[in-house]
């Protein structure tokens, strides 16, 4: 069984502006004139990004550093070393990515050591924070040499908001080349105050200090953790407690916007290609916020622990190799597992629905056909959904439905529950009735649970 199944190109989105990102208000529909990609490959032609300084993102590439008194540095243009090449592996989870790049660098100058920087901020703010366990390598024989990195200030108001640098020294044979890693995490950052977008950002332009041009820079992009309708377009409504009535907000889904590369869509997530290129831009990713922003269950003891492997995130984490546990005495029935699906709003709080068509659940341990018979899987259950007809309700006094009785397959494939008619929803409680019994456990296990909501594409989508 695949671990994952792919969003699909038809829902990344060339950016010709940006401005619909800054409609953040409730109600106001942004003017979604954007041509999808359709096909495995395509180039795309954008336009470049805000400056550095003012970027809300801080991922970039490794800059060359001269010292200034004081133990300060500043990026300086080095004639002598290439960067010739970077694959750049950016994995997305459900609350922070995952970074590692790879540059190969070239000396066409004289035996010397090379002072390189990664440039951070200082401040942490709603909007922004800094990265977290930076580290910095050489590849040597196929085995990593750990360096030894240092922060450093750069008080160059040209380079404003790069007012820190984490820095490390390389040292070069005349002609030699060189493998250099770095690895990081970083929080999401978000677009405006309610977190409606996310952003990821690796600056480029920094690249472009190196000498001659970068042959070329390699983006591989991979779903960890998020669920692939975690990215898709959707539509949301919201109550607007001004002017006493509901409004629907359109959102896009992943887009791509930085410079002219080609995007290749594999099992991992995609990949974006640069080839022979000198900088002026910089590479976003914007994210609608996660789809299912959390889950949780009816008893302690039935996984509701953060920490624990078999916890209610599990069911929505992308990964059939996981699962929610339900992990009280016998096969849980009458236990159930409630998954948020609100939008965000007044800083990341969640009020508001989302127009769902469906459900989609992995029955089961369903990592290998072993567990899957040593452990109970569903038979029959409840899906209670707190709908709109329970508006207004806040999350944590839902109100749900009597709910409907679904029977499962006893396979590891995935099911689909479709509703009669879309239907917007904040919230799905799944109740175990009955279970098929695990041949050597007792303990209940549902590997996945998506909410599949209905797309948005054009305005005729929305239904008013």
């Amino acid at each position: 069984m695949p671990r994952m199944i792919f969003l699909g190109l038809d829902n990344i989105f060339m950016i010709q502006t940006s401005e619909y990102l800054r409609n953040d208000r409730i109600g106001r529909k942004p003017s979604m004139k954007i041509p999808a990609l359709a096909i495995a490959a395509m180039l795309l032609f954008l336009r470049p990004v805000a400056s550095p300084g003012d970027s809300a993102g801080i991922l970039a590439d490794s800059a060359p550093l001269t010292a200034l008194p004081g133990g300060n540095v500043r990026p300086v243009n080095d004639s002598e070393i290439h960067l010739d090449s970077e694959v750049v592996r950016i994995h997305l989870g459900r609350e922070n990515y995952r970074v590692e790049v790879r540059y190969e660098f070239r000396n066409a100058g004289k035996a010397r050591t090379v002072a390189m920087g990664f440039p951070i901020r200082k401040q942490d703010t709603h909007m922004t924070s800094p990265i977290r366990d930076f580290e910095a390598a050489l590849l040597v024989s196929g085995r990593e040499e750990a360096l030894k990195v240092t922060p450093k200030a750069s008080p160059d108001a040209g380079v404003s908001s790069w007012n820190l640098f984490e820095t490390f020294s390389v040292p070069f044979a005349a002609g030699q080349r060189r493998t250099v890693i770095n690895r990081y995490e970083q929080i999401y950052q978000g677009v405006n105050y309610d977190h409606d977008y996310d952003e990821v950002k690796y600056i480029l332009r920094t690249g472009a200090l190196w000498a001659g041009k970068i042959k070329k820079a390699r983006f591989e992009i991979i779903f960890d953790g998020l669920n692939p309708e975690d990215v898709r377009s959707r539509i949301g409504l919201f109550p607007n407690e001004e002017l006493k009535r509901l409004e629907y907000y359109p959102y896009a889904g992943l887009t791509i916007e930085g410079g002219k590369g080609k995007v290749i869509e594999n099992e991992q997530g995609f990949v974006i290609e640069y080839f022979n290129i000198e900088p002026d831009f910089d590479l976003v990713l914007r994210l609608p916020h996660r789809l299912h922003s959390w889950a949780h269950v009816s008893s302690a003891a039935a996984g509701d622990d953060a920490k624990n492997s078999y916890g209610a995130k599990q069911a929505i984490d992308n990964d059939v190799r996981t699962a929610w546990v339900e992990g009280v005495d016998g096969p849980g029935a009458g236990e159930s597992i409630t998954i948020v699906v609100g939008p965000p709003m007044q800083g990341g709080k969640i009020r508001g629905w989302y127009l769902i068509e469906g459900v989609e659940i992995v029955n089961g341990c369903a990592r290998n056909e072993k567990l899957f018979r040593a452990n109970a899987r569903v038979r029959t259950l409840r899906l209670a959904l707190n709908t709109l007809s329970e508006h207004l309700v806040p999350v944590g006094e839902s109100r749900f439905g009597p709910g409907e009785e679904h029977a499962l397959n006893d396979s590891r494939d995935p099911q689909v529950l479709e509703f009669a008619r879309p239907i917007f929803v904040s919230e799905l409680k799944l109740t175990i009735l009955s279970v098929y019994p695990g041949e050597k456990y007792q303990d209940t296990c549902i590997a996945e649970i998506r909410a599949l909501p209905v797309r948005y594409a054009k305005e005729k989508d929305l239904p008013y």
